[in-house]
């Protein structure tokens, strides 16, 4: 089971997963609560089963952070963690269980928290504090995006989006992780990501300047060595974002 309405660019994402439902709905309630009052405000999406969240993160579904119970079905928490952080998953992740005597066990997949279920609304307080000032640390900035004719959005960390490929009716969302399609408009997403350091290359690509190592005239090399086409009406709007965004000016 997993909850999908539509956020704003300013919240932060995250999911909580636990096998018992009704356990489920009341951490998201007042986990969502106590973030708000703590000035980080979040969109929760809520998982019955691990495997369900870890396919939705293999398909591209960005978190900001994770709340997972530990003795679960299939897979256990620390499992799902673990592969998670093997796929290269580096959001924080939050233990929230009863399971006391398995909280050594979880620092090797580098927790943020463990919280226990039966202490769960007086230690939520400081839960949500040690978030917040994470959160600060981090000050990691995500684009969302909402699918046309769909309820589904897709949240993307601008520093590990490369660039975004229209193809046909779809946009194809290239991270360094991951690859994703999406049903959208590039020219809106051109327009929203423009102050964050990325330009519209070609009428069909949106690069990301940080990406970029190279500029010939009519193309473009990325880190990986992998090329992207310049249009001809484009060549000098990248080259100018370019030099804006290595002089520190070009993006926020």
């Amino acid at each position: 089971m997993a909850s999908n309405n539509p956020v704003p660019d300013h919240q932060y994402r995250g999911a909580v997963c636990d096998d018992d439902i009704d356990g489920l709905d009341f951490i998201e309630r007042h986990l969502r609560r106590a973030l708000s009052e703590h000035g980080v405000p979040m969109r929760l999406d809520v998982y019955a089963r691990a495997e369900q969240l870890f396919a939705a993160i293999q398909r591209g579904t960005h978190y900001d952070i994770l709340f997972l119970d530990i003795d679960m079905p299939r897979w256990n928490g620390i499992e799902l963690t673990r592969g998670l952080r093997d796929l290269g998953f580096q959001s924080h992740v939050v233990f929230i269980s009863n399971k006391e005597e398995l909280v050594f066990q979880t620092f090797e997949v580098q927790p943020l928290f463990f919280l226990r279920k039966s202490h769960f609304l007086e230690t939520l307080p400081l839960l949500a504090q040690t978030i917040a000032r994470e959160f600060r640390k981090s000050s990691k900035k995500v684009v969302s995006v909402e699918e046309l004719h769909s309820s589904r959005v897709y949240s993307f960390d601008i520093q590990q989006l490369v660039y975004i490929e229209a193809i046909g009716k779809q946009c194809l969302f290239v991270t360094t992780t991951s690859k994703t399609r999406i049903q959208c408009r590039l020219s809106a997403i051109a327009e929203r990501l423009e102050p964050h350091g990325f330009v519209q290359c070609h009428r069909s690509y949106v690069v990301n300047c940080r990406f970029i190592f190279a500029l010939s005239r009519d193309s473009l090399t990325l880190d990986d060595r992998g090329t992207l086409p310049i249009g001809r009406s484009h060549q000098q709007a990248v080259r100018d974002a370019f030099t804006s965004f290595i002089c520190g000016t070009g993006a926020e």
